[in-house]
């Protein structure tokens, strides 16, 4: 007598051979490694005034894309600038990014040609006095800046793209010298980014 086929095992069959066909697609996940030239647009707006910086950190990035979606972690390198607190005049402030470890939720067009992102990045940084009436003040912190991201790609090679993307980071520096006047809430620092770089999947 002939066996009838069973349901359920065909079925187990097939979903295990589509299980193993999704993770042995190439074109269902990607793992890719990114380094990044960047301008760094910094402002810092305390309640009585602002001070802006012009820093240029390199950026890395290292993540793995699920067909739309994805996940990514960026790593910021070291990078100052002086700049002019708008509230007394000749008062010079340095802010210095000391680095950055981030990691963002990604989602990116079917074809890779766009992508985008939301995320944390903790970024370490000292804001100090240089001249003024709190010439000498300074203060380090780390803290976690709000990320979000946008950009877009064109493909080089297989596994080589030139990406081009904008950045936005919002925190604070947790000022500890700001005592007393207007100034004593931490004021916000924002890091609009434009970047240019290069992206290898593997």
């Amino acid at each position: 007598m002939d066996k009838k086929p069973n349901p359920i095992l065909n079925k187990s069959k097939w979903l295990l051979a589509s299980v193993a066909l999704v993770l042995s697609s190439p074109s269902q996940a990607e793992y890719y490694f990114a380094v990044d030239a960047t301008y760094m647009d910094a402002k810092t707006l305390f309640a009585d005034g602002t001070t802006k910086f012009e820093l240029a950190p390199v950026r890395f990035k290292f993540g793995q894309r699920f067909k739309e979606f994805g996940w990514e972690i960026q790593a910021l390198a070291p990078s100052d600038d002086t700049g002019e607190f708008s509230g007394t005049p000749g008062d010079i402030d340095k802010y210095e990014l000391r680095g950055g470890l981030g990691a963002l939720l990604t989602v990116s067009s079917e074809n890779r040609r766009f992508y985008g992102g939301i995320g944390f990045t903790q970024i370490l940084a000292d804001y100090s006095v240089l001249t003024g009436a709190l010439a000498g003040s300074s203060t380090t912190k780390s803290t976690p800046f709000t990320t979000l991201n946008l950009g877009t790609q064109f493909e080089v090679s297989k596994n080589t793209r030139v990406t081009l993307d904008y950045t936005f980071y919002h925190g604070d520096i947790n000022c500890s010298f700001c005592t007393g006047g207007p100034g004593t809430t931490d004021p916000d620092v924002r890091l609009s980014t434009f970047g240019i770089g290069v992206s290898v999947s593997f």
